[in-house]
């Protein structure tokens, strides 16, 4: 599960949390995403996030929970290999990323 808030606080990974331990759930994998939104200032971190789920093979499936203010299909297009490769070919587009995180680009 991938949570995205706006804030500086995940208020929402908050509350899925305490909601999963009233009603006795063990605790999903959870990757939070805060200070900004998955279709803009986090899609680079979105992208990596999903390539190291990819590659970890463990997981049958995503879901996303993003800020409300997210443009929809944004994030439907950091899916595609066309993203991916403009990411890699842009100026700087990686700059952001340390060298392991650099390699998960590389490696997709």
């Amino acid at each position: 599960m991938i949570v995205n808030d706006m804030a500086a606080v995940n208020v929402d990974q908050g509350i899925i949390v305490a909601d999963g331990k009233k009603k006795g759930r063990e605790a999903e994998k959870m990757i939070t995403m805060q200070n900004g939104c998955i279709c803009c200032t986090l899609r680079g971190d979105f992208v990596i996030e999903l390539a190291k789920m990819a590659k970890a093979g463990e997981y049958d499936y995503v879901l996303i929970e993003s800020t409300g203010i997210s443009e929809p299909q944004q994030v439907a297009e950091s899916f595609t290999t066309d993203f991916t490769e403009a990411m890699m070919g842009a100026d700087g587009a990686l700059d952001q990323f340390d060298d392991e995180e650099k390699k998960v680009f590389n490696e997709m």
